[in-house]
C-alpha cells in the first residue's frame, strides 16, 4: 500500500477483522493511502495475514508479542 497499490487482503482474512487489523486512512508524501494497521493488544496471533499476503516476502510478520514489542 506504501507503493501506492491498494491491497486489504490481510484485513479480509482476518477473523477478527476490524479489530486486530483496521484500514487507516493516512496521507504520505501528499498522497491519500489506506494502510492496513496491525493492532497487537487485538491480534491474537494466528498468523492467518502472514499467510495469505500475496508479496514475496510477506509485508506483516506475526512474532511473540514480546519479540515484536521489542522486549526479547
Amino acid at each position: 500500500n506504501y507503493k501506492g497499490m491498494h491491497c486489504s487482503i490481510c484485513h479480509r482474512v482476518c477473523p477478527i477483522r476490524n479489530e486486530a487489523i483496521t484500514l487507516e486512512k493516512q496521507t504520505i508524501n501528499g498522497r491519500a493511502m489506506i494502510i492496513p494497521t496491525v493492532h497487537s493488544t487485538k491480534c491474537t496471533g494466528c498468523g492467518t495475514c502472514e499467510k495469505h499476503c500475496v508479496l514475496e516476502e510477506a509485508a506483516i510478520r506475526v512474532l511473540p508479542r514480546s519479540l515484536g514489542q521489542g522486549k526479547a
